[in-house]
């Protein structure tokens, strides 16, 4: 196998490759930008780390309004 070619590639599969890789991290930066817990929840969950977290959680302690 070669890891190196002596030719050229023709720009127009550089430009496609170049643009393919550019819609790609747009939109994996839009996906972790956007998401509504932080990075470790996930990572929280794939390694099955069992945490809670004190600011997301909410309780009720007064007297019920009824």
């Amino acid at each position: 196998m070669k890891y190196l070619d002596k030719e050229f590639k023709p720009l127009k599969f550089l430009v496609r490759d170049a643009v393919m890789v550019f819609v790609c991290s747009i939109t994996a930066s839009f996906f972790v930008f956007n998401m509504d817990g932080s990075i470790t929840d996930f990572f929280n969950v794939l390694t099955d780390t069992k945490t809670l977290n004190t600011a997301t959680t909410q309780i009720f302690t007064d007297e019920p309004g009824f």
